[in-house]
């Protein structure tokens, strides 16, 4: 017990307790360590309890480092976007302890894939679109973090959209590791049904529309006289351009595979198996 007439004190938060800066070391810090560290533990694993080269084993301990840090975006994005959005807060200039969690988890999520990209070949794309991506995703978070801006974008965008890609990451380890999906046929069809439904729902049909506040937003922003820098707001117009075209064509491609199936057409992946 304290001494009497003092009064405790309260207790120290445990590890970490989040805050709407940028960047939050501690949350930045933990998980890249976090992604990088299980990304080693599972490579070195395949490599000890299985045949696979350096080459695929990076590809198996990269599916569940970024399965991981897919679930951990999609979390934040529902909870900062659907189940406790940010009451009356400022679209373009206000803070939020969800917006900077989403800010500071995509910067640490796109240094890892950026990485990885450079190790494995095969993790770039075949015109280098995917480090592409991520670069550019990259940049922005880190703009968005360093001028406080559009932090009630960052939980859709750096959070809720990624909902697709944990499917998407059991698609790419199909393709990484030919045959397994004759193994595991419910689970490979399953992943891209999923991935299919919730890509078109979300990065097709829902994603213009919050691109269209996104404008509106940012559009008055620009003329105020107190506005943000003028690069960091043309930056997130040209990204959200170039992310935007990227997710027509993307779903372009989606839709054209559904017609296909439909068709009864053999998938070219399924061929290759």
């Amino acid at each position: 017990m304290g001494r009497k007439g003092t009064v405790p004190a309260p207790a120290a938060a445990f590890l970490w307790e989040p805050s709407a800066v940028f960047p939050d070391t501690m949350l930045l810090g933990s998980a890249c360590a976090f992604l990088f560290a299980v990304h080693a533990i599972v490579w070195v694993l395949l490599l000890l309890l299985t045949k696979q080269g350096a080459a695929q084993a990076h590809l198996g301990a990269h599916f569940v480092s970024t399965f991981i840090g897919f679930i951990a975006l999609a979390a934040v994005g529902v909870q900062g976007w659907v189940l406790n959005p940010p009451p009356d807060m400022d679209r373009t200039r206000g803070t939020s302890v969800v917006g900077a969690m989403a800010v500071n988890g995509m910067v640490a999520f796109q240094t890892y894939e950026v990485i990885l990209a450079v190790i494995a070949p095969r993790l770039r794309g075949k015109h280098f679109e995917m480090i592409g991506h991520h670069v550019v995703t990259l940049v922005l978070a880190v703009l968005g973090g360093t001028h406080q801006y559009v932090y009630y974008y960052a939980p859709f965008f750096f959070g809720m959209s990624e909902i697709s890609s944990v499917p998407l990451t059991f698609i790419d380890l199909f393709k990484q590791y030919k045959g397994l999906s004759k193994s595991y046929p419910i689970l490979n069809e399953l992943s891209r049904n999923l991935f299919a439904v919730s890509f078109l729902a979300l990065r097709v049909v829902y994603w213009p529309y919050v691109c269209y506040i996104f404008w509106t937003d940012s559009l008055i922003e620009v003329r105020k006289p107190d506005r943000v820098a003028l690069y960091c707001i043309v930056a997130f117009w040209v990204a959200n351009i170039l992310l935007t075209g990227l997710q027509f064509f993307w779903g372009s491609l989606i839709i054209g595979k559904v017609i296909d199936m439909l068709k009864g057409k053999p998938d070219d992946e399924d061929k290759e198996d």
